[in-house]
Formats: structure tokens, C-alpha cells, sequence
């Protein structure tokens, strides 16, 4: 089933920017797929289709999950997923649009119950005034990271969704990196560009760049460019970027060499020339 399936009233006119078009059925099925009673089988030319959970995962569908059992679960993978958590960034982690899946006081609640049986442990973050808890399957991994052994060693290009940076408030806590998704921002105001991705370098997000692909001619076009200001580029660093941009041309379905810079961004935003990425012309 899909928002196709039904017609579209009679007489209602929509805005651009309306979410739903002009299907209330659009809006009902978001919401009973974000609560469960629908799951997302496939999509064709970008549009979901769905069905109901009995007929595609039988198994699971009937064996009733009790709701502590269902909080732990939660809790306990959002922890695991981020490491180290305040209340709020638990909470945020699983949600579907604004609507989270464990509101703060649950959060709150499970991460206590997880010190209890040892799979959380209270910390302290430094700058961060808030309580927080760190997963204890982790803390091995953290001696290792000390003892300088297992350190980050790719370099990739993060979506807008991603879940390092799904929470814009933890990015500004944790590494005082300011992100917003500026496609909904009138052009003269927006600062790093329509769909600034960011750019994650060996555990640290070191740069963002807006990329713009023309399907027509298989061409990736690097619009806007900026190192952030704790960033220290070097020569090594420029070749990580250009690598992962050539990703992102074959991830589009070009060649990896199929990409530039836009005219005026050849110093990277104003940046000087020997702080730049290396760009390559179709």
C-alpha cells in the first residue's frame, strides 16, 4: 500500500512546502508505520510502499515484547550506539520525526536500571554538567584508544542524517560543531550551502562541503568548501577528502574522477591555496 492508492481531494491546493501534499491517508500511514502498525517492504522511484507487520515478519509479530522489556532494549542500544549518552541524547536517538521512543523520564529511568545490572556506568564529561553514562562493553575499548591502539583511520563524508550528528545539540557539546541542514534556509542566509555534508577525517569532523551532482552529464560539483576552525589540513588530509569525494562520484554512479570544484571555490572558501583539496577537472 502507498499514498498513491488514494485520491487526492477534490479543490485542496498545497504549498511547496507542505510535508504531506494534499493526502490526509499520506500522513495517516506515517503515522502507523512510525508506530509499528505498518513496515516500510520497499519503495519504487522513491516512494514507500507498505504492508502490515503479520505478513512480513510473522515470527516476530507474534511474540508479545512486554514495555520494560521493550525500554531496556531501546536504552540499551542507543548506549551502546553512542558510548557515552547524556539523559537527552538517549532519549533523542530513537525517535520518528519529533516524537521520541523514550521520552526523557523513561531515559532516565532505564539508564539507572542498566548501572544496576552493570551495562551502564556513570561518568563525567568534561565541560558537560549533565549527568552521563558509558556503556561497560565499551571501556575495553577505551583503554585501547589511551593506550593509543584502534584510533579512527578513515575518512568519509557524513550524511545530514547521520547518527553521529542526527542530534545537533550533542555535536555542539561534544565538539563544538554547529550544523544545520540549510536546505530549508532562504539562499542569502545560508552559510556552508543547500546540503552541506560533513566531513568526518579519523574520529574528528574537520570540514563540510556542499556537493551538487548533474546527473545529466555524471558530473559531482563542489559548490562550497570549508575546514573548521580547529582543523589543521595538510597535504595528507587534502588526499583522505579527495578520496572520499571520488567515493561519493561512485556512490552517485560516476567515475570516481568525475568531480570539481566550483568556479571561486579553488581556495576553499576564501581559505588560502595551500589549505585546499585537491581538484580534479572531468
Amino acid at each position: 500500500m502507498a499514498s498513491r492508492h488514494f485520491d487526492a481531494p477534490e479543490g485542496k491546493t498545497t504549498q511547496a512546502w507542505d510535508w504531506y501534499g494534499s493526502k490526509p491517508e499520506r500522513e495517516a500511514l506515517a503515522d502507523l508505520w512510525s508506530e509499528g502498525s505498518l513496515i516500510l517492504r520497499r519503495r519504487e522511484n522513491f516512494q514507500r510502499i507498505f504492508d502490515v507487520p503479520e505478513r512480513l515478519i510473522p515470527d516476530l509479530w507474534r511474540r508479545e515484547v512486554r514495555e520494560d522489556e521493550r525500554v531496556l532494549s531501546l536504552a540499551r542500544r542507543a548506549l551502546s550506539a553512542l558510548g557515552v549518552t547524556t539523559v537527552p541524547w538517549l532519549a533523542d536517538y530513537f525517535r520518528t520525526g519529533g516524537r521520541p521512543h523514550l521520552p526523557r523520564p523513561i531515559a532516565l529511568q532505564a539508564l539507572r536500571d542498566l548501572a544496576t545490572t552493570f551495562d551502564a556506568a556513570p561518568v563525567e564529561i568534561e565541560g558537560i554538567a549533565e549527568p552521563a553514562w558509558m556503556a561497560v562493553d565499551l571501556i575495553p575499548a577505551l583503554d585501547r584508544l589511551r593506550q593509543r591502539s584502534g584510533w579512527p583511520t578513515r575518512t568519509t563524508l557524513l550524511s545530514p542524517f547521520d547518527n553521529l550528528i542526527w542530534y545537533r545539540s550533542r555535536g555542539e557539546q561534544l565538539w563544538d560543531f554547529n550544523y544545520r541542514l540549510e536546505c530549508y534556509v532562504s539562499a542569502p542566509k545560508r552559510i556552508y550551502g543547500y546540503y552541506s555534508l560533513p566531513i568526518l577525517h579519523r574520529g574528528r569532523l574537520v570540514g563540510r562541503l556542499d556537493p551538487s551532482y548533474d546527473r545529466k552529464n555524471r558530473l559531482l560539483t563542489i559548490k562550497s568548501f570549508h575546514w573548521e576552525p580547529t582543523a589543521r589540513p595538510n597535504e595528507a588530509m587534502g588526499r583522505a577528502v579527495s578520496k572520499a569525494i571520488s567515493e561519493l562520484c561512485v556512490f552517485q554512479g560516476t567515475d570516481p574522477d568525475r568531480w570539481v570544484m566550483n568556479d571561486g571555490e579553488s581556495g576553499l572558501g576564501g581559505l588560502q591555496s595551500d589549505r585546499r583539496v585537491g581538484s580534479r577537472t572531468p
